[in-house]
This record gives C-alpha cells, sequence and structure tokens, in this order.
C-alpha cells in the first residue's frame, strides 16, 4: 500500500447498526456506491444534503432513520 489509499469507508447507518458498503477513492466514487445501493432497493432520493463533522461526512438522502457516513481516515 501506498500513502493514500483505502483512505475512506463508507457506512450505510440504518438508524440501528452501520455497515460497510464500500471503500471509495473520491467522493464521486462514493457517490456512486450510494446511488448504486439506492437503486438496488428502489429508493428514490430527490436531494442529498452532507455535513462534515471529525472526519466523517453524512449524507442525507432524504430519509428521516437511514443515513450514508463517509469515514476519512488520516
Amino acid at each position: 500500500h501506498h500513502k493514500g489509499e483505502e483512505k475512506m469507508i463508507l457506512k450505510f447507518d440504518n438508524g440501528y447498526n452501520e455497515r460497510e458498503i464500500g471503500r471509495p477513492q473520491s467522493e464521486q466514487e462514493a457517490f456512486q456506491i450510494m446511488k448504486d445501493f439506492m437503486n438496488e432497493r428502489n429508493y428514490k432520493s430527490y436531494y442529498i444534503r452532507s455535513w462534515t463533522h471529525e472526519n466523517v461526512t453524512t449524507f442525507d438522502v432524504g430519509s428521516w432513520t437511514q443515513f450514508f457516513k463517509l469515514y476519512l481516515n488520516d
């Protein structure tokens, strides 16, 4: 492994627990994983809001309880 690899872990939080759904190399790739994840479940997201706090970016895709979280490892 060279520096900069596997810096991100994308997790899905269903309101009860979180599970890893991918290790994107960029935020662009993270969006694609989220999109595929939602498409597979026939979930329609009409907007995405995101905020970052202490190396974790949370993506609100319009669900009250379910979120995607992107962890950045330094």
